[in-house]
């Protein structure tokens, strides 16, 4: 499926020819810190992930501007966890209509959240049992299966490296 932005328009913004300049550059760095979100960023640049990974390959230092953007916007996400965990949000009380107070609301979850980030007692544990067993794969059972077996096994590996592949594309 196509990116969203590949649809203004043979010579408009977002085609597949649109210049990465130094100001869709900032546009989409800032893009990124502010929402994490990296289709979002390229939208509000108007390029496309094509534009952008050549980008990131081709350009000295732009990967490094890229992770910073990230790392922004991670920071911006843990200060609102402490700020909604830790040091709370003040709320207004109403009463007939009109504020009369406030109080300071606290999310216990966003500070369990930090907590496990900074206190690792407080993370989950997990173990983990690794026990490998070497088998011999069946080559022997595979070459006596008939055509018509091999033909459908054969469609459901392609299929199921088709989902990896779309797995690995989302990750990006």
């Amino acid at each position: 499926m196509k990116d969203e932005t590949q649809k203004a328009g043979a010579h408009g913004p977002g085609t597949l020819g649109t210049p990465f300049t130094e100001d869709r550059r900032a546009i989409y760095l800032a893009a990124l810190e502010t929402t994490g979100i990296k289709i979002t960023a390229r939208r509000e640049a108007g390029v496309t992930d094509t534009t952008v990974r050549n980008h990131r390959r081709k350009t000295e230092g732009f990967k490094e501007a890229e992770a910073e953007a990230t790392r922004a916007y991670r920071a911006r996400i843990e200060a609102e966890i402490h700020r909604r965990g830790i040091e709370g949000v003040e709320e207004p009380i109403y009463w007939q209509g009109e504020v009369v107070g406030h109080v300071i609301k606290y999310s216990d979850k966003l500070l369990e959240l930090h907590a496990k980030r900074h206190i690792p007692e407080y993370r989950t544990q997990v173990k983990v049992d690794q026990t490998t067993v070497h088998a011999e794969l069946p080559f022997k059972e595979l070459e006596s299966m008939s055509p018509e077996s091999q033909r459908q096994l054969r469609e459901i590996l392609e299929r199921e490296r088709g989902r990896l592949d779309e797995d690995e594309k989302r990750e990006e």
